[in-house]
């Protein structure tokens, strides 16, 4: 798709925080007949200009469209171009600004168990030192202080859940068949055939199979502090190795080392069946938006996260710690 001669996505993956967006941005990427943007989450479309451009969510989107259509300055002859910001799906103001600049865009979503979600986004601000709060109830009940002064999603983690009004402010600026919507378990458990679904809906092939064997944005608690500095850093060690390394070698082996360095501590049971009540009505409301059974997100001793798993499914083995 072209604006002006200029190209601008084809389709975007809006979402959910927290519920897989990371690795089906790097599958994607691998599609020869696919232009994903270089940068992950622009956010572009979630740009409250109401408010101070460096403050929250701003002070990390792409705020002015010249710099936003410059991503897409690479397109070459690839069928599809896209990109992905999670935070697409949360925002209120996404869906109208995308409609008016990408009418005809399709659109992908993860929707992943919002309990799950929730304590996933938690975890990740833990290992990203974001969240100073060591226990996750107390940190739910800051939540409220937390959207006051305007913090950006991922510090949302209840609200960030509540799919059914996100989805139905999106069916009112786009006709259904441009929105596909995918579960995160079933991404977990055949991501293989949820590639294939997604391959055909932005009209590429779907013969196409990706390495999949990395493992993505794992969430948890950094065994080693120091470790995780080094990993996430530009250290001097890491820029030598890059010159000897082949890149997909490099990342694959970084992200197997970043994946071993964090600990997922298991969602106690009280917190579950408190947020379970609280999802209740969503969770009843998005299922009948999606025309799927979400009943299993409404069993309280239905643990998603226990502490043993943290990665991503290697070549369509099942693990539930993707992100």
């Amino acid at each position: 798709m072209t604006v002006g001669e200029q190209p601008v996505p084809t389709f975007l993956v809006i979402g959910a925080i927290k519920a897989g967006t990371t690795s089906l941005y790097h599958y994607l990427k691998q599609h020869p007949d696919v232009f994903m943007s270089p940068r992950k989450e622009a956010g572009y479309f979630a740009v409250d200009f109401d408010r101070p451009l460096n403050e929250g969510f701003n002070r990390y989107a792409i705020t002015d469209v010249d710099t936003y259509r410059a991503l897409f300055a690479g397109v070459t002859n690839e069928h599809a171009v896209g990109e992905a910001s999670p935070q697409y799906l949360w925002s209120p103001l996404a869906p109208a600004k995308i409609a008016a600049m990408l009418p005809n865009v399709r659109l992908i979503a993860l929707l992943r168990n919002p309990i799950d979600r929730a304590f996933s986004s938690y975890l990740h601000l833990r290992r990203e030192g974001g969240e100073t709060i060591e226990d996750f109830g107390d940190a739910l009940r800051a939540e409220g202080e937390r959207v006051a002064e305007h913090l950006g999603p991922l510090w949302r983690y209840q609200e960030v859940g509540l799919y059914a009004r996100q989805l139905e402010r999106y069916h009112a600026h786009f006709d259904r068949a441009q929105i596909k919507i995918f579960l995160y378990d079933d991404f977990s458990a055949d991501p293989r055939g949820v590639l294939r679904s997604v391959f055909r809906f932005i009209g590429v092939d779907d013969e196409f199979v990706p390495d999949m064997g990395n493992r993505y944005n794992v969430s948890g608690i950094p065994r080693s502090r120091a470790l995780h500095r080094v990993l996430n850093a530009r250290h001097p060690v890491l820029k030598q190795m890059s010159r000897m390394i082949p890149t997909h070698l490099r990342e694959r082996v970084a992200c197997r080392v970043r994946a071993w360095n964090v600990i997922k501590p298991a969602l106690s049971e009280g917190i579950r069946a408190q947020l379970v009540d609280l999802y209740r009505e969503d969770i009843l409301r998005t299922q009948e938006c999606i025309g799927r059974d979400l009943s299993m997100w409404l069993d309280p001793s239905c643990n998603h996260t226990p502490a043993s798993t943290s990665g991503l499914p290697t070549n369509g083995v099942s693990a539930s710690g993707m992100s």
